[in-house]
Parts: C-alpha cells; structure tokens; sequence
C-alpha cells in the first residue's frame, strides 16, 4: 500500500515535467536502472514521417495520371490535330442530335424546336411530303457536308458529300 502512495504522488511531478517540456525532451534517453535505452516514440515518429511522406507521393502519382487521363490533350503540341479531334467531336455531338431526332419522328412525335446542333443558331429545316417528314441541318457546310438529315422510315441520320 505504502508503494502505490508513494508511485501516485510521483505521477503528477512526471505528468507536469512532460506536459512543458520542448519535443526534444521527450525524445531523450531513459535510463531504467543504470542501463540507457533509446525512446519508442523517436523511432515512431520516424517511422510516421516515412509513412506520411510514402502516402503524399502516392497521392500526389494518382492526381497527376487522373488529370492527364481526363485531359489527354492537356500535353499536345500538334494544335492541327486538336481541331481536327474538336471537329470530328463537333460532328459527332451533331449526328446524336440528328439520332434523337429521328428517334423521336419514328415515334410519331414532332421533335422540339431547340434540339439541334450546337453550331447552328438557326432552326432546322423540316419538309414534309405525304406521310414523310424530313429534318435537315441548316448549315451542312459547316462540317463538310452538302446534306445532313433524318427522316420519320429511319432514325440514322443521312450525310450527304
């Protein structure tokens, strides 16, 4: 009983020195009965620094191939070969529009108004001639083209050179 008095008013003294004591205090040699032996924390805190260092390089490898993933012309040089990948994205926006539009005309349905090429501010052009209906591109020229349009028989869109 008497040891466990003595252990418990030693323990605040300890807990005081520690509590003020500078970092590098904490990190010095204990000497448990005349041998010296080495901190647990230093080479914790050695070892949390790699581990730290380790996941921030790993991270920081997975955002840069995220972003040249998502940006694969982010590096390119050839800037004809941009536009020529912009155009070809361009015409390919255009025939999923005119896709749509024929979808909609195989269902009977007249399509909107705003659904058209994002290139063309003009509305398209609708024709009808009996039973059929066609929609065409007002500027075809723009991608190439002398003739895009789709009709209510087929919902593939027709390009015309």
């Amino acid at each position: 009983m008497r040891c466990v008095h003595q252990r418990r008013a030693r323990q605040p003294a300890i807990d005081r020195s520690r509590r003020g004591a500078p970092r590098a205090a904490r990190r010095q040699v204990i000497t448990n009965g005349g041998r010296k032996q080495s901190s647990a924390t230093e080479y914790g805190s050695l070892f949390q620094r790699w581990r730290w260092l380790i996941f921030a390089l790993l991270l920081g490898t997975v955002y840069v191939r995220l972003l040249i993933y998502t940006n694969p012309d982010l590096f390119s040089a050839d800037d004809e070969a941009l536009v020529q990948q912009l155009a070809a994205d361009e015409l390919e926006v255009c025939r999923l529009v005119f896709e749509e539009i024929g979808m909609q005309l195989e269902e009977d349905q007249l399509p909107d108004a705003n659904l058209r090429c994002n290139e063309s501010y003009v509305p398209n052009i609708i024709t009808r001639a009996g039973n059929s209906i066609r929609i065409s591109h007002p500027n075809p020229g723009y991608h190439g083209f002398s003739e895009i349009y789709v009709t209510n028989s087929s919902h593939e869109p027709t390009f015309v050179e």
